[in-house]
């Protein structure tokens, strides 16, 4: 019985010590997306960093293609061959491609405003509340990489490619 209880014990401490915390979400990062926002299919570029800058490049559809969002210091800045539109951050609607994203990352910096969901040793799952509506964001486990973010309640997915973490 005493071999029992220590060889327990010994399984349980093993597996207890092989259980680990997904890595921190990355917040500095650039990379392709794909996103869906209703029924409008947009593929572009962003790039982002932890200090609220945030780059979101138009490559297509055709109606979109070429502008380019930038979110800093909660101003927005929106460029279409040459010409420049400045504004205040909450300008686009919050439904906007570009808004979307913004919002998530956002909302990332702000205490309490998302909790890991669920993970295994490729993803980690996070839900939380942004200016766009309660999110779903997928991130890689070992790198934090964003991978995915859904708000379901506008109809809007994005997915991430070719992700370059920035240190």
């Amino acid at each position: 019985m005493k071999k029992l209880s220590l060889l327990f014990l010994f399984v349980l401490l093993f597996l207890t010590s092989c259980s680990s915390s997904p890595a921190p979400i990355a917040r500095s990062f650039s990379a392709q997306v794909s996103a869906t926002s209703g029924t409008v299919d947009i593929k572009g570029k962003i790039t982002a960093n932890k200090e609220n800058l945030f780059v979101a490049q138009v490559y297509s559809p055709n109606t979109m293609k070429g502008y380019t969002y930038t979110y800093k210091n909660s101003k927005l800045r929106m460029e279409y061959k040459g010409m420049i539109v400045d504004a205040e951050e909450g300008y686009l609607p919050d439904s906007a491609f570009p808004a979307v994203i913004y919002n998530v990352l956002k909302s990332l910096n702000k205490e309490n405003n998302f909790y890991l969901s669920s993970s295994d040793n490729a993803f980690a799952v996070y839900k939380g509340k942004s200016d766009s509506g309660d999110f779903i964001l997928t991130a890689e486990f070992t790198t934090g990489a964003v991978n995915k973010i859904e708000v379901e309640s506008i109809g809007f997915t994005a997915e991430f490619s070719n992700i370059k973490l920035i240190s």
